[in-house]
């Protein structure tokens, strides 16, 4: 069965069920569980479900019946454009971070012939570059919410690289230009790639602009350039500024 298929059938049961677990997605479509997260992660990607402990719920009462609609798929959208334009920044050979935002699995397959050497702290992330660069994933206190690793023992791996460019992204970028997160668990992964990246290159969909969210953890200073489909950004920027 192809991707596309299964999440069209996972989308179909949290329509009649509202929500699915990994356990139960596993034996009704007979995949492995990292297969599972895989396709779980992609429909959050899409905007399509919002991940849980052990599962997947629909964003809302409205179903959404067909994956397969062109306004429904990520490569269709902004974030596949955004994708596009950031990876035309990364020459062969490098050595980048890509973080466990849903923007980076677009950027991911983007990158696929360039013959990196990608760090991250995102399953889905390394599982979709597998066989396409040289992967390292680090460990650390797994977060099944966001299928990724985080906590110390994850930011004492990511210290031992020397990163061309850091690619990550943000709840929203608020109006007086700082990065607003719904959680705080990824910022001393950030600040720690920070530290040993050359470049710092922010992914921000125009929807995540002049918005906020809980926790106001880093400045946009800190970010070098700014790949966006936005056309009215803040004032208050200083980054280089990349539009698609």
């Amino acid at each position: 069965m192809i991707q596309e298929e299964r999440l069209k059938q996972i989308l179909a049961m949290i329509d009649k069920n509202g929500l699915v677990t990994v356990e139960d997605l596993t034996q009704k479509l007979y995949v492995s569980t990292s297969t599972v997260r895989r396709d779980l992660a992609e429909l959050a990607a899409r905007g399509l479900v919002r991940r849980t402990s052990g599962g997947a719920v629909a964003l809302s009462d409205k179903s959404v019946s067909d994956p397969l609609a062109p306004e429904m798929r990520l490569d269709n959208g902004s974030a596949a454009r955004i994708a596009a334009r950031a990876a035309e920044l990364v020459p062969a050979e490098s050595c980048i971070f890509l973080s466990s935002s849903p923007a980076m699995l677009p950027l991911a397959r983007a990158l696929w012939d360039k013959k990196l050497t990608v760090v991250t702290n995102s399953v889905a992330v390394a599982e979709t570059l597998c066989g396409h660069a040289r992967v390292y994933c680090c460990g650390g206190l797994y977060q099944e919410r966001d299928n990724c690793f985080t906590g110390v023992d994850a930011t004492y791996f990511l210290s031992y690289f020397n990163y061309d460019m850091m690619f990550f992204s943000c709840t929203a970028l608020a109006p007086d230009g700082m990065l607003e997160y719904s959680t705080p668990q990824e910022l001393s992964i950030y600040e720690t790639v920070m530290r040993r990246a050359v470049k710092k290159i922010l992914l921000c969909s125009a929807s995540k602009i002049g918005n906020t969210a809980q926790y106001n953890l880093l400045s946009a200073d800190r970010v070098d350039i700014l790949v966006t489909d936005a056309e009215a950004l803040p004032q208050s920027l200083r980054c280089q500024v990349l539009t698609v």
